[in-house]
């Protein structure tokens, strides 16, 4: 078998941090080849308020973890979230886009290496009043692979104080969510240059210009009949044949302008509805800019 599944738990003690500026709580295994840590972007967080929570993952060199797509192996990281829902309420986990990794045995896996941070909404409540401290339990566990995989798991806690007074994150902070943002696809405009058409049972993605594409489908899309050909292609245009179903095809394109520059989008098609394409991508960075 190309994997070896190993079971190997890591259980890390509860940690709790003061928020701060940029408050982090880490873990502190070295038995750990994916190391977690959970960072605010603000020291505090304001009533009716969006907070977002960063958890981070230092991975392993020549190591991976996996994205919530499509896999031939292996399965994402799974959190256990609490937190006291009289002060806050947890939103759903925004992922950042993967990237392919294939084996010559024909398996294909959708995975993050080096650094995988997944983004965590807060949303305080408008009756949480100044003082009072939101605390946040993460219970996780995920899978790393090399050439065998390893369980492990770890539980994290922050504490972010209720305040009027917001303050600016730090520099590395800033860096942190900068980086996860910058790999969160987003819906097509009318002004992106992307056009998508079907024939049959294939799907057409095109985008003008661009040197290289890659789909990466969702666990609850539309079954391609072979992602690993189909998957990714270079120059302009990206053909690729689904399963009969009912569903729909859902996932993320990712669009190389340079060697070393992309651009993320989400696919869903059809279209759910008629509205202007640009309004469903204003709505949701609306929700990174208007609380902060």
């Amino acid at each position: 078998m190309f994997k070896t599944l190993a079971l190997a738990f890591a259980t890390l003690l509860p940690l709790g941090i003061p928020g701060q500026v940029g408050a982090q709580a880490h873990s502190k295994s070295s038995d750990l080849h994916a190391q977690p840590r959970l960072v605010a972007e603000q020291m505090a967080a304001k009533p009716g308020q969006t907070l977002w929570i960063a958890i981070d993952f230092t991975i392993e060199d020549q190591w991976h973890t996996y994205w919530p797509g499509t896999n031939d192996t292996g399965f994402p990281l799974q959190t256990e979230i609490e937190v006291h829902p009289q002060i806050a309420a947890a939103g759903d986990l925004l992922w950042p886009a993967p990237h392919r990794i294939s084996s010559p045995q024909g398996i294909l896996d959708h995975v993050f290496e080096d650094h995988m941070t997944v983004l965590l909404p807060l949303t305080i409540s408008n009756n949480a009043r100044l003082g009072e401290t939101v605390s946040l339990q993460v219970s996780m566990r995920w899978l790393v692979c090399k050439t065998a995989c390893i369980m492990e798991s770890a539980e994290l806690s922050i504490q972010i104080p209720i305040s009027d007074a917001i303050g600016r994150p730090s520099p590395q902070t800033a860096a942190i969510f900068e980086r996860a943002r910058s790999r969160l696809p987003q819906p097509i405009t009318d002004s992106d240059p992307v056009t998508i058409t079907q024939e049959g049972p294939s799907l057409t993605l095109t985008s003008t210009p661009a040197e290289r594409l890659a789909f990466y489908p969702s666990e609850n899309s539309r079954p391609p009949r072979n992602l690993l050909r189909d998957g990714q292609a270079e120059g302009q245009t990206l053909t690729i044949e689904f399963r009969e179903s009912n569903d729909p095809i859902l996932g993320v394109l990712e669009v190389w302008t340079s060697p070393t520059e992309s651009l993320l989008y989400t696919i869903h098609w059809p279209p759910e509805n008629n509205e202007p394409r640009a309004q469903a991508r204003d709505q949701e960075l609306s929700s990174f800019t208007g609380d902060r």
